[in-house]
């Protein structure tokens, strides 16, 4: 490494949290070797060789001995045997020292609780509104030392504690704190999520362009505005291959909303609650001319991008305009399983997308394979290709690699076998995961004909929860009496097989597991 990155390698260690230890120093003593070699008579002694920015690094950084402690000791504990067999100590329950102390015969010390936090925890309808699920009380507002008349541990394992004249209630206030609750402040391990994942989530299925015209996803309007057995067979298409198309959709601009209040809330965008995709003049958005619209995904230079997006076709009696889709999550995962240095590439390096044809512009830096998700954000429409990017000969040699990558992404995305093409029909809907499925259009011809697009999205968090709390547990049974699918990783293995098979490449399996830090949770 040339003695100008060494500092650039520092910084790189700070970023990353890594404490300036002795096996950091060793990792350094790599650097001065070479630095040596670059430059004669510099040794790692020197004041301006590599101890020099190892020195400042431990200034920089406080002591990480105490760090490291918590963190083993952190870990032993996630492991606790039998969390039930807690003792509370009531003597010092009783006394003023402002805390309460928990013990476990697998630990070797108490775990101390605050009592204002204590306090604070209680989740009885007196303290949380049952009908809101909000706090009747701010944290700021529990006195310092609240004084307990009496607790301890119940036959269930709960903790009971009994508050002296509570600063809320005015009275012996009894909170009681689940056994659950207990366990998780002996291993410092939440207890429970206010959205839980359950085990009989569907798995997703990736597809190609053969796959979507034999699964021919077309469900009727009435059927599924109405909740019935389309509603529910369309909600789980969405959530496996992230695509699906409604039919019968009455001539109504209103009918797109309709469609996305049964998946969630209407995401409000500076387009507006509802827009138009027409050919005009002058347009601010590629979308509204009559030009080919490659594979992208939609606001990506927003903070937080729609996950569901409707396009219900009003009029479409042109030549041309097909809409393309294709599915994101496959090609990730074909990357993912057969090129651990693509998979690389797009996992770190950063596209700047941006939108500048409003008063307020909007760009935001972004992975296009982000961290612990399936997702895939490609929008080349609207990438900044003016940033820089070079340092020197290795900041070339790095960008080069991902420019290979992002070519490799394109490939498995427009390939005609991967790339699905439909002409919606007036009175069809198409419905997809924004953030999965990429999207596009062929050119048509305005002097032929109309074409008319009315589109909104749903936002991710609402989509979700429905998803979760109405769909599934409808399925359920179904879920949990039908075969097992094979996991995304077999299902990827065996696109890439094919792949290599069909360009007379040799098939061979990756070294280690590709898919670590992707989510198998992840919306």
């Amino acid at each position: 490494m040339p003695s100008s990155d060494v500092p650039r390698a520092i910084r790189a260690v700070v970023r990353r949290g890594t404490n300036a230890s002795n096996t950091n120093l060793r990792h350094l003593r790599l650097f001065s070797s070479e630095t040596e070699a670059v430059k004669p008579g510099r040794t790692s002694r020197d004041p301006g060789g590599p101890r020099r920015w190892a020195a400042k690094l431990q200034i920089l950084r406080p002591p990480s001995r105490a760090f490291a402690a918590t963190r083993i000791l952190r870990a032993k504990y996630r492991e606790l045997v039998a969390p039930e067999e807690w003792q509370l100590d009531s003597s010092q329950a009783l006394s003023s020292a402002g805390t309460l102390e928990l013990s476990h015969p697998k630990l070797d010390r108490p775990r101390v609780l605050s009592r204002i936090w204590l306090r604070d925890a209680c989740c009885c309808e007196r303290c949380v509104d049952p009908s809101s699920g909000q706090k009747r009380f701010a944290t700021c507002d529990i006195p310092d030392n609240p004084p307990i008349a009496e607790a301890r541990k119940a036959a269930d394992g709960s903790l009971e504690v009994t508050w002296q004249n509570d600063f809320f209630t005015h009275d012996n206030h009894i909170s009681v704190y689940p056994a659950t609750q207990v366990a998780s402040c002996l291993t410092r391990r939440r207890s429970t999520s206010l959205q839980a994942k359950p085990a009989y989530r569907p798995e997703r299925r990736l597809w190609d362009r053969a796959a979507m015209e034999s699964l021919a996803p077309f469900y009727d309007y009435a059927e599924f505005v109405g909740g019935g057995g389309d509603y529910y067979a369309a909600s789980m298409t969405l959530q496996t291959h992230g695509l699906f198309f409604i039919r019968n959709v009455p001539h109504d601009e209103k009918a797109v909303e309709r469609i996305a209040e049964q998946l969630g809330i209407i995401q409000h965008t500076f387009y507006g609650r509802t827009w138009n995709v027409v050919s005009k003049p002058s347009a601010e958005n590629v979308a509204y001319t009559s030009s080919y619209l490659g594979l992208h995904s939609d606001l990506l230079y927003m903070k937080d991008p729609p996950r569901i997006q409707l396009l219900h076709c009003l009029k479409n009696s042109c030549e041309g305009g097909e809409s393309l889709f294709s599915d994101g999550t496959r090609a990730r995962m074909q990357i993912t399983v057969g090129d651990g240095d693509a998979r690389e590439s797009l996992s770190k390096g950063f596209i700047q997308y941006c939108y500048t044809k409003s008063a307020y512009p909007r760009t935001r830096d972004r992975h296009v394979f982000p961290p612990f998700t399936f997702d895939v954000f490609w929008s080349p429409p609207f990438q900044n290709p003016a940033l820089p990017h070079f340092e020197g000969i290795e900041d070339v040699r790095v960008y080069q690699g991902w420019v290979r990558a992002i070519r490799l992404f394109r490939e498995l995305l427009e390939a005609e076998e991967y790339q699905y093409q439909y002409k919606l029909k007036e009175g069809e809907c198409a419905v997809f995961n924004n953030l999965r499925v990429l999207h596009g259009r062929r050119e048509f011809d305005t002097s032929s004909g109309e074409r008319w697009l009315k589109g909104t999205y749903v936002d991710n968090d609402s989509y979700r929860h429905k998803f979760l709390n109405e769909i599934l547990p409808h399925v359920k049974a179904e879920l949990l009496g039908g075969e097992e699918p094979p996991t995304i990783y077999q299902q990827a293995k065996e696109f890439n097989r094919r792949r290599l098979v069909a360009k007379g490449l040799p098939v061979s399996e990756p070294e280690g597991d590709p898919v670590k830090g992707e989510s198998a949770h992840a919306s």
